[in-house]
């Protein structure tokens, strides 16, 4: 659109094809959405385009640190309690079902009952500084 083209600039420094950045980003590569920035100058712009795309590549960025993950596993296991407070443990099989046999050799190590029936009831601390339901003693 040409009166766009104008508002945009009036005023600056720069082609506008030099200082536009368009952000692309969705869910999978069908849907997709597309931000579109503009700025003042072009040093501006590339400024944007490495730092996004710094971000966007950095691998560390996209991992979560063990404390992260274990403070975010209590968060959903403290938001899964019964009307009693109890954590049932289908709902720690759940949260960790990619090896149920090193959950259920943790359970025990831990002094926790292991077998589905059971529910978590009193409270064990976690290394995280965070305390969760357990039928066990507590332990640190």
């Amino acid at each position: 659109d040409p009166k766009l083209r104008e508002l945009l600039d009036v005023g600056n420094i720069g082609r506008l094809e030099q200082r536009m950045i368009t952000v692309v980003y969705g869910p999978d590569l069908v849907n997709i959405s597309h931000l579109n920035l503009v700025a003042f100058q072009e040093e501006v712009a590339k400024e944007w385009t490495n730092e996004v795309f710094s971000l966007a590549t950095n691998l560390l960025a996209q991992n979560m640190s063990r404390d992260a993950f274990l403070e975010k596993a209590y968060t959903k296991l403290k938001l899964q309690v019964t009307p009693e407070g109890r954590i049932p443990l289908k709902n720690i099989y759940r949260l960790f079902s990619a090896d149920r046999k090193r959950v259920e050799t943790a359970l025990e190590a831990c002094s926790l009952p292991s077998s589905r029936a059971f529910m978590v009831v009193k409270k064990m601390k976690l290394k995280v500084s965070r305390t969760i339901e357990s039928s066990g003693e507590t332990s640190q």
